[in-house]
């Protein structure tokens, strides 16, 4: 941050654009533009989403990877490949998430494709089970917390006391830890136990090694599971659905509550037992299934509450959610072969207001939720010169859709190393703001300091003032002070140089707001809140430059005009947001800087970065909002 604030530019003349046809703002409209309405057929879509044609029509919510050899082929012959990734790396992947040894991974074993979906009326399920993750993970985080001291350490005289009396001051140490952890548990159990479950099918295509493999486990389950465990007899169910033989656990709630009851002793002072105990009547009302079935090469598993009604297999791709257009988003890729797609209901969307305030947010996370209207949620993954990843959700009032960006034009400049940019609705930044006072005015109250409210309140004040277009740009272009180093040529060494750009709609409320700040800051000084003297000569090389229609901070008077005419001459079309990460003026910016910065020992990855700069280009990234809908595209561009 130091040499970005210290990247004052002698006068130099503009940076001039790339000539070449590939500019970034070019691929910048190639991510924004809506894809041509191309509704692919049923059997095209089945030729390329496979496993999808299983799922039926009424599935709200799915996860798939259609090909992953295909998937890991793509990525091993592209940029990715060249860094050393390898086919099996994919292919394997599933190995490390359930920790299976990898000295066991061959050929055999490799996953052919995955999909993950939720039946009827789960979109709503799962909106309302929202409110139960945050809370465990709460839970997770109060348990982590909990400090007890231990009377080994803690108490001097405990070596002095007999072996009983140590086994009790143990004793007590654990039984106050579990009865904290039970206090924190006991209501997230009971959440749980409360919540709907909505129901779950997996279909994995495996090798035909691996089919075997597993086909001859679930013939030896029914066996297995006749033996009683810890004296409780496993649930073994069996049953045809769907016209498939699934074998699997049947969980009675009624059951485990009665054994947890009957059993109950010192041994099961931790974990979870003891709060499954404590909340038996809820548990006694629950059941559940988990079942595991074989067709062909694949691998099914079904998480229900009633196998006849609700495990549900689509005969042919024409009936299922292939014939929907739940896939429609997904169709201007086909011929790219989506890697990952995913798809969640309009229900979800429905169902989230009524559980929000369940969700424990502060006002202004309220607000921002509240900006995004219902709609089905998407999302692609396709690989094209780079990978491709796209978010699809409702409209979001967030964005501004009708005013174009102002300075999508720098990010052709060749020394532009970031740009940034995204116009904002008034309704975004107020919820924003709210979303920051909260903690501010936490913060004020914590450290017994008014004047920082007031300090927030000239900020909010200027932001008033902006009409909600902001930019963020870094080029290749600054240079450091030679006061910084006397005796050295540091004035010649090229850095980052970092800009921050404001649209105006009311100077004079800026300025108001200003003078608020400044007067908060004056009367923060004298409790010794206030910038350190050794950063002064850097906050002094800033240069702000305030006008009817924009503000424009850098630590160049040359790259504040630049941006200012930019702006005021703008003729771009593209909205909403965009976001470009160029790795080529790093390298330019290191290459000139090389051997100054060696001379001085000061380590750089010059290999690191040639090598990512011969097979990348940057990151691009658009937000493009409609009155129908926002679409989010990250694109990680190779050469």
């Amino acid at each position: 941050m130091m040499l970005l604030a210290a990247s004052a530019l002698a006068p130099i003349a503009y940076a001039q654009p790339d000539a070449s046809s590939t500019k970034p703002t070019a691929t910048l409209q190639q991510m924004a533009a809506v894809p041509a309405a191309s509704a692919a057929t049923v059997e095209q879509r089945a030729a390329k989403l496979g496993t999808l044609a299983m799922l039926p029509a009424d599935t709200e919510i799915f996860f798939s990877i259609p090909n992953l050899p295909g998937t890991a082929d793509r990525l091993a012959q592209s940029a990715w490949g060249r860094l050393g990734l390898k086919p099996e790396d994919i292919t394997t992947a599933w190995m490390d998430i359930f920790d299976y040894p990898r000295e066991k991974a061959t050929g055999s074993m490799d996953l052919r494709s995955l999909t993950i979906s939720m039946g009827a009326n789960s979109g709503k399920k799962v909106a309302q089970i929202m409110p139960l993750l945050m809370h465990a993970i709460q839970a997770k985080a109060q348990m982590d917390s909990i400090y007890i001291p231990n009377p080994g350490f803690s108490d001097p005289d405990f070596d002095k006391k007999t072996e009983e009396q140590q086994k009790a001051a143990y004793q007590q140490y654990i039984d106050e830890h579990c009865r904290q952890e039970r206090a924190i548990m006991n209501p997230v159990i009971k959440e749980f136990l409360q919540s709907p479950l909505p129901t779950a099918f997996a279909i994995a295509e495996l090798p035909d090694q691996a089919v075997a493999k597993i086909t001859a486990g679930l013939a030896a389950m029914k066996e297995e599971f006749a033996q009683e465990i810890s004296g409780m007899k496993q649930p073994y169910y069996e049953g045809e659905h769907a016209g498939i033989l699934w074998r699997g656990v049947h969980y009675q709630g009624a059951e485990i509550a009665q054994y947890l009851q009957q059993t109950e002793s010192s041994s099961n002072a931790t974990g979870f037992v003891p709060c499954f105990r404590d909340n038996a009547a809820y548990l006694s009302k629950r059941e559940a299934y988990l079942l595991f079935a074989i067709q062909g090469n694949k691998l099914l598993v079904s998480v229900c509450t009633d196998p006849a009604k609700e495990i549900k297999i689509a005969k042919t791709p024409q009936e299922s959610i292939l014939a929907t257009n739940k896939v429609a988003f997904a169709d201007p890729v086909l011929d790219k072969t989506p890697d990952i797609l995913f798809f969640i209901d309009k229900s979800f969307s429905d169902a989230l207001p009524s559980v929000l305030d369940r969700l424990d947010l502060s006002h202004g996370t309220l607000n921002q939720f509240k900006l995004m209207q219902a709609a089905p949620i998407s999302g692609l993954m396709w690989q094209d010169k780079g990978i491709h990843l796209e978010l699809a959700y409702g409209q979001d009032k967030s964005f501004d859709p009708a005013r174009p960006l102002k300075l999508a034009s720098m990010a052709d400049l060749p020394s532009t190393i970031l740009y940034t940019e995204s116009i904002n609705t008034k309704e975004a930044i107020d919820a924003s703001l709210a979303e920051i006072g909260s903690y501010i005015q936490e913060l004020a109250q914590s450290m017994a300091l008014p004047a920082i409210n007031t300090f927030w309140h000239g900020i909010e004040t200027s932001a008033g003032g902006l009409d909600g277009d902001s930019a963020l740009i870094i080029d290749n272009q600054g240079h450091l002070p030679a006061e910084l180093m006397p005796g050295t040529d540091i004035e010649k060494l090229e850095v980052p140089r970092m800009a921050a750009y404001f649209g105006i709609s009311n100077k004079a409320t800026i300025t108001a707001g200003w003078e608020e700040i400044l007067k908060a800051y004056d009367s923060l000084k004298p409790m010794g809140l206030q910038i350190p003297d050794q950063f002064l000569p850097y906050c002094a090389m800033v240069q702000a430059d305030l006008s009817d229609k924009q503000l424009v901070i850098s630590a160049s008077q040359t790259l504040n005009k630049q941006i200012s005419e930019t702006a005021a001459n703008a003729t771009g079309t593209l909205k909403g947001g965009a976001f470009v990460l160029r790795l080529a003026p790093v390298k330019s910016m290191l290459d000139k800087g090389a051997p100054m910065l060696q001379s001085m020992h000061f380590p750089i990855p010059i290999g690191e970065i040639n090598m990512l700069d011969s097979l990348f280009d940057g990151i691009y990234g658009t937000i493009t909002p409609s009155s129908k809908d926002t679409r989010i595209h990250l694109y990680i561009k190779e050469k």
